[in-house]
């Protein structure tokens, strides 16, 4: 069995006030992921970021798969991918 994952985007939510976890949610509100308070406020933060960002992520890991293995990819469809590199990791990362 294949399953599907929620459809992005997906956000982080948080609120330092609120002593549960962060969460991660898509666009519509379908909570993805709670993030355990435990680890250190930065450490939480990113590892939300990078959860956030997997849809990105795989749709720019495909994107680029495609262009650099497809021979019938052009300049632009190769620079698109990398554009969709680029925003995914900036994402992840919180840059």
């Amino acid at each position: 069995m294949n399953a599907k994952h929620t459809p992005g985007p997906w956000q982080v939510l948080s609120d330092a006030s609120v002593v549960g976890p962060d969460e991660v949610q898509e666009g519509g509100g379908i909570h993805v992921q709670s993030i355990a308070r435990m680890a250190l406020c930065q450490e939480r933060m990113a590892n939300a970021r990078l959860i956030a960002a997997a849809p990105e992520l795989l749709d720019a890991a495909n994107a680029a798969l495609d262009a650099m293995t497809d021979e019938r990819a052009d300049d632009e469809y190769k620079k698109m991918a990398v554009s969709l590199l680029r925003a995914a990791i900036a994402k992840a990362t919180g840059q």
